[in-house]
């Protein structure tokens, strides 16, 4: 058997394409059909981030495919084959490898419209092709199940009008895509529905996926002077998470929170600090993931409303900087967590932080998402609290 195409024959190179995609499909078929079902948790996350990996895998080999189609060209029709059928057979050709590019970069629309990463077996990412959308994203996961089974249907009838030949006309049309030289039984010439080669066909790149993220906690801080520097929060404070998933960085921001304090430079030792953090209502700017981060395997929210930090002790680092050594209550969980930020005196003081929360140490995200290869242990916190004086 020869490397490339021959007239009579598809060569090893085509015959190796063709296999290897259609075993990947299958694969991506079953995987795409039943994955949706799955009970929440790094198992169903790890799943989709197959799904995807094959899908990009397909999509590479069918780019690769076409080169070389390309440059070694096809096999002539089989001799005494019906004009009209080697007119559909290369229509579905056609639209086989139309819908095999078509579905996988639908795949790619949806997961980016979602702002899920999209990674390749955990050794890279790909860049989001749309910005997330919610309109995008439904438009895509439509048109994604749409050619799926618009795919199924032409797979059937191409597998079918191949098997017709080999079986009932006795031609090459199968056998010149095996492996080896056979025979076929004995030509006969007698019409067949659609198809005459066997091409590839892919499969769903389905995406959405619900992914699972862990985050953790809060801080900020300030303190007062003893007898004139209280402060509550005013207008314009923020407070934000980010963690990392699969290779990509995400950022959040919870329901909400409150500060008080009291806090002097020169009295770091009556100064303190007290922060209510709302875990309802936190956001990432992905349903899935909000829906997964308040669930009892993460903030527990039904059960834990708030998260609270507290600080009482004090350190100067120099100039303008300052470090809280405070106590983080989150999940029933009290853990020591240090705020090291900068004050910026004024009318309106600014305090303006960050700080790192192991999420496993207060549970959150513990059991099956306790995997720090998909959601990393630490997550950073960073602040910005603007203050004005308390009455």
């Amino acid at each position: 058997m020869t490397l490339k195409n021959t007239d009579d024959r598809w060569g090893a190179v085509s015959q190796l394409f063709h296999w290897v995609i259609v075993a990947l499909i299958l694969v991506m078929a079953y995987i795409g059909l039943t994955m949706g079902d799955l009970p929440n948790g790094p198992r169903k996350i790890n799943i989709y981030a197959l799904h995807k990996s094959i899908g990009l895998t397909i999509l590479a080999l069918v780019v690769l495919r076409v080169l070389w189609r390309v440059y070694a060209g096809a096999p002539a029709p089989v001799p005494g084959t019906p004009t009209w059928q080697q007119r559909i057979a290369s229509v579905t050709h056609f639209l086989l490898y139309a819908l095999l590019f078509a579905i996988p970069l639908s795949g790619w629309v949806l997961n980016s419209s979602a702002g899920y990463p999209l990674q390749w077996f955990k050794l890279f990412n790909l860049p989001a092709i749309t910005g997330r959308s919610d309109g995008v994203h439904e438009a895509a996961e439509g048109a994604h199940e749409l050619l799926f089974w618009v795919l199924v249907a032409l797979v059937v009838a191409h597998a079918g009008a191949a098997l017709y030949h080999h079986l009932f006309q006795g031609d090459t049309t199968l056998t010149r895509m095996l492996p080896g030289r056979r025979k076929a039984p004995t030509p006969a010439p007698v019409a067949a529905p659609a198809s005459s080669s066997p091409t590839p066909q892919d499969s769903p790149m389905k995406t959405p996926d619900r992914t699972r993220l862990a985050l953790a906690a809060l801080l900020l801080a300030t303190a007062g002077q003893v007898a004139a520097a209280d402060y509550v929060q005013a207008p314009g404070s923020t407070l934000v998470f980010a963690s990392n998933y699969q290779g990509e960085t995400f950022t959040g921001r919870f329901g909400g929170f409150t500060t008080t304090m009291s806090f002097d430079p020169k009295q770091l030792a009556a100064s303190k600090l007290d922060v209510a953090i709302q875990l309802a209502g936190t956001q990432t700017g992905n349903k899935d993931r909000d829906d997964t981060l308040v669930s009892a395997d993460f903030f527990n929210v039904g059960k834990f409303a708030q998260a609270r930090y507290t600080a009482t002790k004090f350190r100067a680092l120099g100039g303008n900087q300052y470090a809280a050594d405070g106590t983080l209550t989150l999940r029933g969980a009290s853990k020591p967590v240090t705020l090291t930020f900068t004050w910026t005196p004024g009318a309106q003081p600014v305090l303006t932080g960050k700080a790192t929360v192991k999420r496993l140490d207060f549970g959150v995200g513990g059991g099956d998402w306790a995997d720090t290869s998909t959601i990393p242990n630490e997550v950073a916190i960073s602040t910005k609290v603007v203050l004005k004086p308390a009455k």
